[in-house]
């Protein structure tokens, strides 16, 4: 049998014919997620048809972020529940990306980073929503937490597969028990 290109002095936790030809990551990645993931919301934004909330004069959807029919993105949306694995984290593009002006002076925004299954095609300005789910009924008890996604990027293993996205997003804040109540009266697309 051939050796391996990795060397025990560097990993030798690895068997001298150690080999990742046959492993399926993609496979890999989904046990992973049903071990160590949780089930979110996610707010898939459709970029053609715009919200009523839209405000044409500064060509961007209300600027209070409260409106219950698209979530603050300006368009309609669909809801859909997701596995998704998570990190807090710094923003990919820096701290100077992160602080954001207020009064009295800077602070740092809180960022995160999610792990999902290919099916989700994610956008830019889409929303996460971490929920809390009763564990008997699997309805949504209340919102922990909703970010926008900001990055993606997708990961592929040889050949192209996609394996998973990486998502990148900042935290909004919102009124929590006003989306509470909406997502729980919207029906949210088990997808994952």
């Amino acid at each position: 049998m051939p050796r391996s290109p990795y060397d025990e002095t560097v990993r030798p936790d690895l068997p001298p014919d150690f080999s990742i030809e046959g492993l399926d990551l993609r496979e890999e990645f989904e046990n992973f997620l049903r071990q160590h993931g949780h089930y979110i919301v996610y707010i898939r934004r459709d970029t053609n048809i715009r919200c009523r909330c839209w405000d044409f004069t500064a060509n961007a959807p209300s600027s209070d972020k409260s409106c219950p029919r698209c979530y603050g993105t300006g368009y309609k949306v669909s809801l859909e529940r997701h596995l998704m694995r998570k990190a807090i984290t710094g923003s990919p593009l820096g701290l100077a990306a992160t602080l954001q002006s207020r009064e009295p002076g800077q602070f740092l925004t809180p960022s995160f980073i999610g792990y999902f299954k290919p099916l989700l095609r994610p956008q830019a300005g889409d929303k996460v929503v971490e929920v809390t789910w009763d564990r008997n009924t699997g309805a949504l008890v209340r919102i922990t937490a909703m970010y926008e996604v900001s990055t993606i990027d997708d990961k592929r293993q040889d050949g192209g597969e996609l394996v998973f996205y990486t998502l990148w997003g900042d935290r909004e804040s919102i009124n929590i028990p006003a989306k509470e109540a909406q997502l729980k009266i919207d029906t949210v697309l088990v997808v994952d």
